[in-house]
């Protein structure tokens, strides 16, 4: 993904993100936890186009090998 940004979650904070409100964010992790989680955080600081990749990054990986079968 274009502009993509490797963020380790145990030093994520929400009031600190490196980009502005106004662009839309998508969390991917390997299960979706730590993706929700942030998302969450990032909700309650008030951004509105904020999502997470529900079951992670091997749900996307499934869904991506299906398209390709």
């Amino acid at each position: 993904l274009p502009d993509a940004l490797q963020l380790p979650f145990s030093g994520f904070d929400a009031a600190r993100v490196p980009f502005e409100s106004d662009r839309p964010v998508l969390f991917v992790c390997v299960r979706g936890g730590r993706s929700r989680a942030a998302a969450e955080a990032l909700r309650a600081q008030g951004w509105s186009e904020v999502y997470s990749a529900i079951g992670g990054a091997a749900a996307l990986g499934a869904g991506i090998r299906q398209a390709a079968e």
